[in-house]
Formats: structure tokens, sequence, C-alpha cells
């Protein structure tokens, strides 16, 4: 099973991010907006209207932000292309956004931790945290994230 990718790909993604995270405009977004709400610069085809002059627009924060490639891995992988507006099924997204977000950041750690000092264990967790990636929304809502948290953290620790 190949690495997924681990940075943002907005083209490939539903604009998770710009629906479902709140804004606030003195965090550089240009405007406040609650979470679950969709960004008024976000088009029908889920691209932003104003991503090509996201920074001289205001909106900073959208440039800076990352989700290490999870709302691709969610729109794509889990849900097979399948929209929130075609599946009503925004919070569900979301929810699952959360942990698959986690989960990459697991991978990009894991990833350095390969890179820089390879240990057996910390291979085998790469492995079962890119198995997890691919699963159905279910599952991953039902993970048990927190003892997930604590393996690869004491892996982590171990590896710095």
């Amino acid at each position: 099973m190949a690495t997924p990718a681990l940075v943002s790909d907005c083209s490939s993604c539903f604009g998770l991010c710009c629906v479902l995270l709140p804004f606030s405009a003195v965090s550089g977004f240009g405007a406040d907006k609650p979470g679950g709400t969709p960004c008024h610069h976000l088009l029908a085809d889920d691209r932003c209207g104003i991503h090509s002059s996201l920074r001289e627009d205001g909106w900073p924060g959208c440039t800076t932000f990352e989700c290490f490639g999870a709302g691709q891995q969610v729109s794509q992988v889990t849900y097979s292309g399948v929209s929130w507006r075609e599946q009503h099924n925004l919070a569900e997204m979301g929810a699952v956004l959360s942990v698959m977000r986690q989960l990459h950041e697991m991978l990009v750690h894991l990833s350095e931790v390969a890179r820089r000092s390879p240990d057996p264990e910390a291979t085998a967790a790469r492995a079962e945290v890119e198995e997890l990636t691919t699963t159905d929304p279910e599952s991953l809502l039902t993970l048990d994230l927190d003892a997930l948290h604590e393996r690869v953290g004491q892996l982590l620790a171990e590896a710095s």
C-alpha cells in the first residue's frame, strides 16, 4: 500500500476546510465565519473563487492551513468522490476529517522517523496508520484514537 499524500491538494477535495472550520478575520481569514457554514468564496464545484489571490484579498490564513492531505483522502478515498453536497452528510464528513487529519499528522511524523532513525516498530505503526486511512467512515469514527496517539507518541519519543 502506498502512503497517502501528506500535503494538501485542494483540487481533489470537497472544500471541507472551507465549510467545516470556523474563520476569524483577526486570524487572517478575511471575515468571521462559523464552523459548518460554507465560506462565501466557495463555489458550487468546491473550488475557491479567490484561490489565486487569497493573500492579496486578505485571506492569508487559507494559504497557511495544512490538512496534511486529509481533505482529499476523505473526499476521494473514504467517500469515493461523492461530495457532502450529494450525500447531505457534512457532519459525518467533518468528524471523519478530524480523525483523518490526526492520522495524516501521525504519518508525517512517522515518515520522519523512518527517514532519520528507522525502527521496525515505527515502520509497523506507520503501516497500520496507512491502512487505517483507507477504512470506511464507521471504522474511522469508532477508532480508539487516544490509544493510537499514545502508542505513536511513545515511538516518536523513543526516536527523538
